[in-house]
C-alpha cells in the first residue's frame, strides 16, 4: 500500500498529488476522515479531462451495484499507473489504492 513507509499518518492538512502514470491528473485536499475513507477536494489538471471518463465510467457502474463490471472498470485505471505522491516530503507515496473522482469531491481508500 505504501511505498517506502508502512506507518501512514494524515492530517486535515495532507495533501496530494494524483499521478496516472507520469500524468499529474489533479490535486487532492483532505477534508475529512470516515474510516476508511478519506474524503477530499479535487482539482484537476488540464491533464485531467482526457482520463475523465474513466472515473465517470467506474463510478457510475458502481452507483449501479454492477460490482463485476466495476472491477473490471477500475482495473483500467489501477493499471495506468494511480498513485498519489503526497506535497510532503517526509511521507510516503500511496498506490495500491481505490480512488472515486465526482465533479470536485474525491474520496479514496487504502
Amino acid at each position: 500500500m505504501l511505498a517506502g513507509r508502512s506507518d501512514a499518518r494524515f492530517d486535515l492538512k495532507s495533501t496530494w498529488r494524483v499521478f496516472l502514470g507520469s500524468n499529474h491528473i489533479g490535486d487532492l485536499d483532505l477534508i475529512d476522515v470516515d474510516m476508511p475513507w478519506f474524503n477530499c477536494k479535487f482539482l484537476p489538471t488540464s491533464d485531467f479531462s482526457q482520463f475523465a471518463h474513466l472515473f465517470e465510467n467506474e463510478l457510475a457502474l458502481l452507483n449501479a451495484d454492477e460490482m463485476e463490471k466495476w472491477e473490471t472498470a477500475y482495473d483500467e485505471i489501477d493499471a495506468l499507473g494511480l498513485k498519489l505522491v503526497p506535497t510532503d516530503a517526509d511521507a510516503a507515496d500511496l498506490i495500491d489504492l481505490i480512488l472515486h473522482v465526482e465533479g470536485s469531491k474525491a474520496w479514496f481508500r487504502l
